[in-house]
């Protein structure tokens, strides 16, 4: 499911055990496209209020942590992953006040005949090893434009 690693069988081994009838993938992807836009939603917004509050508590000196990482793990000598994602958390609240995620494929624009109008995921398309620098600096820029800088990242 989303950003969890679950798939239809372990949804349907967690409804089996809870003695409910599973279901369909089909079903199941429906039910997570239809979730997707509110829960990117509700995730921004908590971001933007935690970013508030730290930025209340720092007196305009925001210091913030970053931590990136791809889908699939670099060897050192290949960097070939599909996906990287990234946070920012408070120094002084310690909560996330930016998240950001990147892909280099999707799967409908691919495959589908009729691409019609979807949500896609497809939002990059340099190299994986510089997602992540690219990730803190379209989150640092984005937090400058809207509320001020960040002086200090840990």
């Amino acid at each position: 499911m989303i950003n969890g690693g679950f798939g239809e069988s372990h949804v349907n081994g967690l409804l089996s055990s809870l003695n409910i009838p599973t279901i369909t993938q089909s079903t199941l992807k429906s039910r997570e496209r239809e979730i997707t836009p509110p829960l990117h939603k509700m995730a921004e917004d908590s971001c933007n209020k935690h970013l508030r509050e730290e930025i209340s508590m720092s007196d305009g000196n925001l210091t913030a942590g970053f931590d990136g990482a791809w889908q699939k793990r670099g060897t050192g000598r290949a960097y070939n992953s599909l996906t990287g994602f990234a946070s920012l958390i408070g120094n002084k609240t310690k909560k996330c006040i930016g998240i950001s995620v990147r892909g280099k494929r999707c799967r409908i624009c691919e495959h589908a005949e009729k691409k019609g109008k979807h949500n896609c995921s497809r939002n990059w398309c340099g190299s994986a090893k510089s997602m992540e620098p690219a990730i803190a600096c379209d989150m640092l820029h984005g937090i400058k434009d809207q509320w001020g800088r960040v002086n200090v990242i840990i």
